[in-house]
């Protein structure tokens, strides 16, 4: 990563955040932004005299680096439509001497064949005058090959037009979105001229099958939360020597529907991003923490006991218990003034409030992630308990919690063992690691803002996964992967009626973006549910599920018999690999919220077995025959440091209708769901 150090000073186009031009510029001078790229519908709709802005963007320290997009100036088949397009820049020019900006961005011609021309040498007589026009006003214009220019497309092919017209006044724009979108690559970028590259715009995005102008107006990202090669990008630009202005220019949906705060903190860490010796790999789950209160403690470890857990321990000074099984270990958090109980108000009673992730250094990567703008948070030391471990953790967006570990010694040195831990049997142990972790979210931009974290900080790679069948509705998936690192799934509902949806989009309950699938990964699954004390949480599914996959994978009546007796659903990809799973009932009695998996997975199967889950989703719901009001109550933060106030409110106590009248209508749906499955 330190070959694509990035030095160069940093800009945005304000197409690339959502809101007023006023309201964008503020958010990007907030930022840390030191250039700005003014695009021409946003100026258009500026209410006040184009001096004003100028002003503006003055005292909010911010450059106005470049005009765009003009579209059109080159490329005519007919002489009289060049000349209205040097009309227009001149107009153009007028206004960014208002502006007092010097370069306009220029992009290929995209109008019908039949009015441009595909000669070379009339389009570079054509850009050469241009150029001139330009240099008399004090300008200068930035050409960029659009990627569906009617015959000027490629990046090779701008660079052409700017070395043939040869002029100080014209240079080249290199865009990353514009040149991967094409299929292209950037061999050769690196034997440019440095003077002759003018600007360089970043987008990242997910590789789709469509036109690429409907890909490129809608489906952009920032670097890193997309699957483009930015860092090859940036490793071939080094080469040149270039050390101007590395500027963002980004097109979404998503960000047209996101909060611009959190939007422009994001764009600036995803230059960040490329910054610095990179991210630290992650070596895997220490522990899961749940917000759990002291009312539901014994609940939650009677839940763990089921599962083959065994309380391993009790904090020293705080009402946490750690429980245990192999390489699995989570942490019950019930004390009353913290993080967790924030959390809890916000997201409900036993829900995932923090991950504990294990790395070679965790002073670096706490470095790492506060250079890149993320909360840091410091665990209290409670009463005379100096001798406990200062666990930092950062704030993934969403608030949940990364606790940064690179050994296990706080284990003893924060919690009296319990003696039935240290005599655990091996036969006790069943669980291998976390497999995975599914996270339901509340909105496609949280898919990007959490992709980005997991991508900086740890340098985990995001990519789209196929669409969860939720039984009463479809939810989109992304996975987050990285060697030797569990697992991790974000989930998108696409109605809030579904069971998806209704975690975080519900008014009847305390909803909101958490963790819903912890996956146990064992390397015997009958064995490890036949260990288990309470086979009673396991949930069973129809019949007529059996009969379908032993038809569908071609199973022998034996083991379909024993995968039914164990409640085990079953996946076999073409290539051979298998997917063996169980699912619990959910931990909230409403049939909402979490539930557990365990897993085993055979002959290299990577996937997250999503075409079981919305049949588990269903089964987990319909186990839990009883509902149960959820009250939030809001706690504010106190006895814990952050480097940055996590926003809080004052406490308050949220009435909620009745939650029976909108699960009495799930229950009624998904019991029509179930009786066509069987």
């Amino acid at each position: 990563m330190s070959a694509t150090t990035l030095s160069n000073p940093r800009g945005i186009a304000t197409v690339s955040l959502p809101g007023t031009l006023e309201s964008k510029l503020h958010a990007c001078a907030a930022a840390g932004f030191t250039h700005i790229e003014l695009f021409e519908d946003d100026v258009l709709r500026y209410p006040h005299p184009l001096p004003q802005l100028r002003k503006l963007c003055y005292d909010l320290g911010l450059n106005i680096c470049m005009y765009q997009p003009f579209r059109d100036l080159g490329e005519w088949a007919l002489r009289s439509d060049f000349d209205l397009a040097l009309e227009r820049l001149r107009h153009k020019f007028r206004w960014m001497d208002d502006l007092g900006c010097d370069t306009i961005l220029v992009v290929s011609n995209c109008q019908p064949a039949n009015l441009c021309t595909d000669n070379l040498e009339t389009s570079i007589s054509q850009y050469k005058e241009a150029a001139e026009v330009a240099a008399r006003h004090g300008k200068r214009i930035v050409f960029e090959a659009l990627a569906w220019g009617t015959h000027i497309n490629l990046w090779r092919q701008s660079w052409e037009i700017v070395r043939a017209v040869d002029h100080p006044a014209f240079g080249l724009c290199l865009d990353s979105f514009h040149i991967y979108s094409r299929g292209d690559n950037v061999d050769g970028l690196g034997d440019v001229p440095a003077e002759k590259i003018f600007i360089v715009q970043l987008a990242d995005a997910p590789y789709l099958q469509m036109h690429v102008l409907e890909w490129s107006r809608h489906y952009r990202s920032f670097p890193g939360q997309g699957e483009m090669p930015i860092t090859e990008f940036m490793e071939e630009l080094r080469k040149t020597g270039y050390d101007g202005i590395v500027s963002l220019e980004v097109f979404s949906d998503n960000i047209r529907n996101g909060n611009l705060p959190e939007l422009a903190k994001d764009a600036m860490r995803s230059l960040q991003f490329l910054d610095g010796d990179g991210p630290s790999e992650p070596l895997g789950i220490e522990f899961i923490e749940f917000s759990v209160s002291e009312g539901e403690i014994a609940a939650m470890g009677s839940f763990l006991h089921g599962l083959g857990f065994i309380k391993a321990g009790a904090h020293r000074s705080k009402k946490v218990q750690w429980w245990n099984n192999g390489a699995v270990s989570v942490v019950l958090n019930a004390e009353p003034v913290s993080h967790a109980a924030h959390y809890r108000s916000t997201h409900g009673d036993m829900s995932v409030c923090a991950l504990a992730i294990r790395v070679d250094s965790a002073p670096s990567t706490i470095s790492r992630a506060a250079e890149l703008g993320y909360p840091i948070i410091r665990s209290p030391k409670l009463g005379l308990a100096t001798s406990e471990s200062n666990i930092e953790a950062i704030q993934i967006p969403g608030d949940m919690l990364a606790y940064i570990v690179d050994s296990d010694s706080f284990w003893g040195q924060d919690f009296e063992v319990d003696p039935a831990f240290e005599k655990k049997s091996a036969e006790q142990i069943f669980y291998s690691g976390v497999d995975g972790i599914t996270q339901a979210l509340q909105s496609l931009p949280m898919v990007e803002s959490c992709g980005l974290f997991w991508r900086a900080v740890f340098g985990m790679s995001c990519k789209k996964a196929p669409d969860v069948q939720d039984p009463l509705g479809l939810v989109s998936a992304w996975t987050i992967s990285a060697p030797g690192m569990s697992r991790l799934a974000l989930n998108v509902p696409h109605t809030n009626s579904s069971f998806t949806g209704l975690q975080v989009h519900s008014d009847h309950s305390a909803a909101a973006s958490g963790m819903n699938i912890i996956a146990l990964h064992t390397t015997d699954i009958f064995s490890a549910l036949a260990a288990i004390p309470e086979r009673s949480q396991l949930c069973s599914p129809p019949a007529k599920y059996y009969e379908d996959i032993q038809y569908k994978y071609g199973l022998t009546d034996n083991f379909v018999t024993h995968l039914k007796h164990e409640r085990i659903m079953y996946e076999k990809t073409p290539s051979g690999g298998e997917f063996l799973s169980a699912f619990t009932r959910a931990l909230r009695k409403d049939g909402q919220g979490l539930y557990f998996q365990i897993v085993q997975r055979k002959e290299g199967y990577e996937g997250m077995g999503n075409t079981s889950n919305g049949l588990a989703m269903q089964c987990s719901v319909l186990h839990n025959t009883s509902t149960a009001r959820v009250t939030k109550t809001r706690v504010p933060i106190q006895a814990y440091e952050t480097q940055e106030v996590v926003p809080v409110g004052p406490e308050i106590k949220e009435k909620r209708p009745s939650i029976c009248h909108s699960l009495g209508k799930l229950w009624q749906r998904a019991r029509v769901i179930l009786k066509t499955t069987r």
